[in-house]
C-alpha cells in the first residue's frame, strides 16, 4: 500500500518529525493491521450511519405523517440480511435481538 494512502491514519506529533531518522515506516504486517483496522472501523461507521437514516425516518413518520400526509419510505438495503430499524416489522426486532447477543459473544471470545 502506497504511504501516501496510510499517512492521515498515523499519528504524528504537532510539532511534526523535523528528523527524518526519526520518522516511522511501518512495515507489511503493521500496514496490513491498520488496513484491517481502518476497514474494521468503516464497517461499523456505515453500520452508525444507517441506523441513524432508519431513526430519522422513523421520527419523521411519526412525528410528522399526519401533518403532511406522506411517509417516508424506509432503507432498503440490497443484502436481505441487513438490519433496518424499523417499528412497521416485528419480525425485525427478533433479527435485532439475535445480532445483538452474536455480537456479545463475539466480543465475549476477544
Amino acid at each position: 500500500m502506497p504511504f501516501i494512502q496510510i499517512m492521515p491514519y498515523l499519528l504524528l506529533s504537532d510539532d511534526g518529525i523535523k528528523k527524518p531518522e526519526n520518522l516511522l515506516i511501518p512495515n507489511d504486517n503493521e500496514i496490513d493491521l491498520l488496513r484491517q483496522k481502518v476497514n474494521e472501523f468503516m464497517e461499523v461507521s456505515w453500520d452508525i450511519a444507517s441506523y441513524l437514516y432508519d431513526i430519522r425516518v422513523e421520527l419523521q413518520n411519526i412525528l410528522l405523517s399526519d401533518f403532511f400526509n406522506n411517509r417516508v419510505s424506509q432503507r432498503k438495503p440490497k443484502d436481505p440480511d441487513a438490519i433496518v430499524l424499523t417499528s412497521e416489522d416485528s419480525g425485525m426486532l427478533k433479527r435485532i435481538e439475535d445480532y445483538l447477543k452474536q455480537q456479545e459473544k463475539d466480543i465475549n471470545h476477544r
